[in-house]
């Protein structure tokens, strides 16, 4: 007979044995994905046997975003005569995950990544802009029955491209911004309808940011060489726009996530760049000393800024953080971090807690990335990847993808072919 302490012992081995497949290390995934030609296939996947179990022994919980987007770039380029003319398109498709991090459906369908709605922070859904009696409007009743499809009654500006549109989260409202105007409209989805009541402004956007709270658009206005900042509601009632013309060139723009702020790299023509914020309460702007040019990374709570400060020529190679409480003087905190290569893109976690860095792997050929793992100081906490070439970071909490990147950092121009998500509370 088996006495009490060896039952014990027994059964707490039983339990280890049970609960071994939950028990990863920082550096393996959680869940994967892996992408080849319009299929998806899942490889790994511990968010259904996460969400079952405890809070404690799962901080994973669901998975935390309902689509992912997958992207392909299309080379069409040609040779006419002696010289090679480019053709190059990037490609969307919407990867629709359960909350048990299973797929919903392996096959993928791709669009022009100018006709799907732009990826924003905090809001996961996908859709598809048709012209009323164009191509796309087409083949709109096929792609419906994937995902939805909006339309737009453009045929006056039927001859100009469509660079970017921007979706409110309810559906009900877009902007459109092409070569040459922005258009506010009422969106829908459905069969085609008839002229939409819409607000029309009479000059492009590029860099075009979303607030966090998804209710204000942002841009830098352009005609011919004179550029400005201009804010709008999504109705399309612009609420700032700044006096021009300004003498400067813009780059960078985007939100801080307070929703009331905008942060931008401003230049005067033939000067250096600088970091500027502006509020959008009072209209007052202000130069940031000691934030390089380029592009920041916040918190999703507006706590902590990362800064990538380089060399000219060579590309940010050191990060810093800042306590950004005062999204108006964000002021330097103790610690840094140089991985001695050039850093390509970078995640800030939702409270600040970890930051996630993509490496560039000295000058090998092909390039290949590694993928650091820091606390909020920036102390190093672990290498999740030695070696690859998925590109993109992103925090949702503190699960980490890698191979995805979305609004508001910038797009990348590369061909998904795998996606992992790996648990950084551990």
């Amino acid at each position: 007979m088996k006495s009490p302490t060896r039952r014990m012992v027994l059964a707490v081995c039983a339990l280890i044995v049970l609960l071994a497949p939950l028990a990863r290390a920082a550096g393996d995934p959680i869940w994967s994905v892996r992408i080849e030609s319009e299929a998806a296939t899942l490889v790994t996947n511990d968010f259904s046997a996460l969400s079952r179990s405890d809070e404690k022994s799962a901080p994973a919980g669901d998975f935390p975003l309902s689509v992912l987007r997958v992207k392909r770039v299309v080379d069409r380029s040609e040779v006419l005569g002696d010289r090679l003319v480019p053709h190059i398109r990037l490609q969307v498709a919407p990867l629709y995950v359960n909350t048990d991090g299973t797929l919903r459906s392996n096959e993928l369908t791709f669009v022009p990544d100018n006709r799907a709605s732009k990826d924003l922070e905090g809001e996961d859904s996908f859709a598809f802009l048709a012209q009323p009696g164009g191509a796309w409007g087409a083949e709109a009743e096929a792609l419906a029955k994937v995902f939805p499809v909006s339309f737009v009654n453009l045929r006056d500006m039927r001859h100009q491209q469509i660079n970017t549109w921007i979706r409110s989260p309810d559906g009900s409202k877009a902007a459109a911004v092409m070569e040459v105007a922005t258009f506010f409209f009422d969106a829908q989805s459905g069969a085609p309808p008839g002229p939409f009541p819409r607000v029309l402004y009479l000059h492009p956007l590029h860099s075009t940011a979303v607030s966090s709270r998804l209710d204000r658009i942002a841009g830098i206005a352009r005609d011919g060489d004179e550029e400005w900042v201009v804010a709008f509601r999504f109705d399309g009632r612009v609420f700032y726009e700044e006096p021009h013309p300004t003498g400067y060139v813009y780059d960078q723009l985007q939100f801080v996530p307070n929703g009331e702020t905008l942060i931008y790299d401003r230049k005067a023509k033939g000067g250096r760049a600088e970091a500027v914020v502006l509020d959008l309460r009072n209209g007052e702007t202000k130069t940031l000393e000691g934030i390089p040019e380029g592009y920041r990374y916040y918190s999703r709570d507006g706590r902590r800024l990362l800064i990538l400060r380089g060399e000219p020529g060579r590309g940010p190679t050191r990060a810093e953080i800042f306590d950004s409480s005062d999204p108006l003087a964000p002021s330097p905190l103790p610690g840094s971090y140089s991985p001695g290569d050039q850093i390509v893109t970078a995640a800030v976690s939702d409270d600040g807690s970890a930051v996630a860095l993509q490496v560039r792997n000295g000058f090998r050929n092909p390039p290949t990335t590694r993928v650091v793992l820091l606390d909020g100081d920036l102390n190093e906490v672990d290498v999740l990847l030695s070696e690859t070439t998925m590109q993109g970071l992103h925090f949702a909490g503190k699960i980490l993808f890698v191979g995805y990147q979305k609004h508001p950092n910038p797009v990348l121009f590369v061909t998904t072919e795998e996606i992992r998500a790996y648990d950084c509370s551990r």
